[in-house]
């Protein structure tokens, strides 16, 4: 039975042996030992050197955990970790004479999902994807995949079938067995849902494993995962790699069954992957033991959040992508690296939601965005939207812990309309008479009262390069508008009159790297940005 109530390997309730009744601490055994399915609190510390005879295994049930912390030897022949189980290791134990590791990760649906495996010289073939339900598809295709960032697969067989897979590379049914890459994360689908089972013949110690990474010629996405049977904590990962990933990008991007969401904080599950960005061009990234976490409860954290945000989310046809936009005293207007957050574009999507920033403004999609929890009523906040022409596309919102009396509205500026979106069953709908791939038309305000296009001025209007020949405007109401640029010594470079609309697009002539002021003048009144040039 299990009376565990406490942490001590020394409390028998933590832990029985099969086929007999409980017994004291083991030194050398003959049976499996079992850790019982639990909720996390069976989650005891071994303080004892376990050696378990051959032919006989250590089983972590479903839900439990086992934690080694005083640098103790653990010799089973085969060690089982259940769905939602963990072992955490120490640094300093000897793994040498550990037969089979047996992982198993719960999959409760046929979605696509990321994965990574936690054991060493597990490979992936025919028999792998038979006996783990992998899905087929079309043209000899498998549900497991590797991500690569070079060009995206385009190609069209001889016979004038569409094979493009895009930056995925599928197994092909009678394929060579591959190893799982340590470290490495893939893109798998079951045919119906069940377990993956991962078995090794070498368990993964407390080593640090640093996978290669790479800028690819398409994108500097890449797909890596947790090589450990423990749960990888977030904020440790990102904080030990803060040097390789971007100042726009300190995350990890998972998939949640329907979009790429970033996170910064949280424990990982076994064998889950995700992914980095490399923007800086690093060679490896690096997972070690000491992000590892033996605090995780398995099972959904619910913590007391009284940061003030808005989640801002759109559907269309019954698929919902978000944005996240928070407050805080420590945050600006500007790029506040590991709190905003870009948006995942590793992968082509059709549909998408995101903000950008206030000040500095370089035309990043942002899937979080944080500013500051003061005159939270003058900031006017970009939301882009991806979406086909003729989508007919909702806008709903979440305001949790504004200032009382705040209220969130969503502008429309080809419409011009204003509509409250933080009231009980609130939305905006709206049909697409042109395809959106970009910011220019909807605008978040936060404000006490009402609002109308008379008084806004040119306020969330934003100025940014696609490139060093071209300006992008965006958010001015049509009519006409002019531009000027000036150099730092206040020189006027460039003038140009153009009609306005939701995004203007302005070519410009070749002018020498620097720092530029713009100026904009239009019918509802002026605005100066600052732009570099590179």
């Amino acid at each position: 039975s299990n009376t565990a109530s406490n942490d001590n390997w020394g409390n028998n309730g933590n832990w029985y042996i099969t086929p007999g009744p409980n017994q004291n601490q083991p030194q050398n055994v003959n049976l499996d030992i079992v850790i019982p399915t639990g909720d996390g609190t069976q989650s005891p510390n071994l303080n004892v050197n376990l050696t378990v005879a051959k032919y006989n295994s250590l089983h972590i049930g479903a839900g439990a955990k086992l934690t080694n912390t005083s640098n103790n030897n653990v010799w089973p022949d085969t060690l089982i970790i259940a769905p939602g189980a963990s072992f955490t290791h120490s640094t300093g134990g000897n793994y040498s004479n550990l037969g089979t590791v047996v992982v198993k990760v719960d999959i409760p649906d046929t979605d696509w999902h990321l994965v990574s495996s936690p054991v060493n010289v597990e490979q992936y073939d025919d028999t792998w994807n038979t006996n783990n339900g992998i899905a087929s598809g079309t043209n000899n295709n498998m549900g497991i995949s590797t991500y690569n960032n070079d060009a995206p697969d385009t190609d069209t067989d001889a016979g004038g079938l569409d094979t493009e897979t895009g930056h995925w590379r599928y197994f092909q049914s009678g394929g060579t067995a591959t190893n799982f890459t340590l470290g490495i994360g893939y893109s798998l689908k079951r045919a119906a849902k069940g377990l993956y089972v991962f078995e090794g013949d070498n368990f993964v110690s407390a080593a640090t494993i640093s996978p290669a990474i790479s800028q690819g010629a398409s994108t500097n996405w890449n797909l890596v995962g947790s090589p450990y049977t423990a749960h990888l904590n977030a904020a440790t990962f990102i904080a030990d790699n803060t040097a390789i990933l971007p100042t726009d990008a300190k995350a990890i991007y998972v998939w949640n069954g329907t979009t790429y969401t970033s996170l910064t904080t949280g424990d990982l599950a076994v064998g889950q992957a995700f992914f980095i960005n490399n923007d800086r061009g690093a060679s490896n990234i690096d997972f070690n033991a000491a992000s590892t976490s033996t605090d995780a409860d398995n099972s959904a954290a619910f913590y007391k959040n009284i940061t003030p945000k808005i989640d801002l989310s759109l559907t269309s046809y019954n698929k919902t992508i978000k944005t996240f936009i928070s407050y805080s005293s420590t945050s600006t207007k500007a790029l506040n690296p590991g709190k905003d957050i870009k948006a995942f574009d590793g992968v082509a999507t059709d549909f998408n939601v995101y903000t950008h920033l206030l000040d500095e403004n370089v035309g990043t999609n942002f899937e979080r965005q944080s500013l500051p929890n003061t005159d939270l009523e003058s900031m006017v906040i970009p939301v882009g939207v991806k979406a086909d022409v003729g989508k007919e596309i909702t806008f709903t919102a979440e305001a949790l812990n504004l200032p009382v009396g705040l209220k969130v509205f969503l502008e429309d500026r080809v419409s011009n309309t204003f509509t409250r979106l933080d009231e009980v069953k609130a939305k905006y709908t709206v049909t697409l008479d042109t395809a959106l791939d970009g910011v220019g038309r909807f605008y978040i305000h936060t404000r006490s009262s009402a609002l109308s296009v008379d008084v806004l001025g040119l306020k969330g209007v934003s100025v940014f390069k696609t490139n060093n020949a071209t300006l992008r405007i965006a958010g001015l109401t049509k009519g006409k508008a002019s531009i000027s640029l000036f150099n730092i010594q206040g020189k006027e470079v460039f003038t140009s009159s153009f009609s306005a609309s939701s995004v203007s697009d302005i070519s410009l002539p070749k002018l020498s790297t620097g720092i530029y002021l713009v100026k904009i003048n239009s019918d509802k009144g002026s605005l100066n940005k600052k732009i570099v040039l590179e």
